[in-house]
């Protein structure tokens, strides 16, 4: 075990004005209708990303500039799962602005592999056969290995869903996992 007699003294720290604590503070979204619809949308799209028994995901023309806008959005928390199913969200749309920045984020060698990948599905058969021949030569092994079997025909149509894990029953008196869960869960844990 360590000596803690050779750790220095801590600085003190100066108290915040205010207090160390105060009471959360609810925003009235009422008054800003833009940030209303980007949580709602936001909420609709983490809903739908349980690939076992998430919500479908609805989505209409009304929000197409909000999901251009978390498609382009890189950071923050969440935003990676934010973004790649802002992505196949805009596969659901029949818009022109849609189906264009679909193919400019699959195209994009500067994109992360998954949200390019998202792109090529959401695209769908069609139009994602265009694209793919274009990426048969990408320095990313997933998306060369994906528009390959787009290209050739190979692809299944939809990607895949994450599948149903079962959970280990010895044990357990009341029938459940050693986890607690109910004898299955998808592959997120959820």
């Amino acid at each position: 075990m360590a000596d803690l007699t050779y750790l220095p003294p801590e600085r003190p720290r100066p108290e915040p004005p205010g207090g160390a604590t105060r009471p959360s503070v609810r925003v009235d979204t009422g008054a800003f209708p833009r940030v209303a619809a980007r949580i709602d949308l936001d909420e609709r799209l983490l809903a739908g990303t349980c690939g076992i028994d998430g919500p479908e995901l609805r989505v209409g023309a009304e929000d197409l500039d909000l999901l251009l806008l978390a498609a382009a959005e890189r950071f923050g928390a969440g935003a990676g799962v934010l973004r790649r199913q802002a992505v196949l969200a805009l596969g659901l749309l029949d818009a022109d602005p849609a189906r264009e920045r679909l193919r400019e984020l699959a195209l994009s060698p500067f994109e992360h592999h998954q949200v390019r990948l998202h792109a090529l599905a959401a695209l769908g058969p069609d139009r994602a056969r265009e694209v793919a021949e274009r990426l048969r030569e990408d320095p990313d092994e997933a998306v060369r290995d994906r528009a390959t079997r787009i290209a050739d025909g190979t692809a299944p149509e939809r990607p895949p869903v994450p599948a149903v894990v079962p959970v280990d029953r010895r044990g357990a008196p009341d029938g459940r996992g050693a986890d607690g869960h109910d004898g299955h869960r998808c592959c997120c844990a959820c």
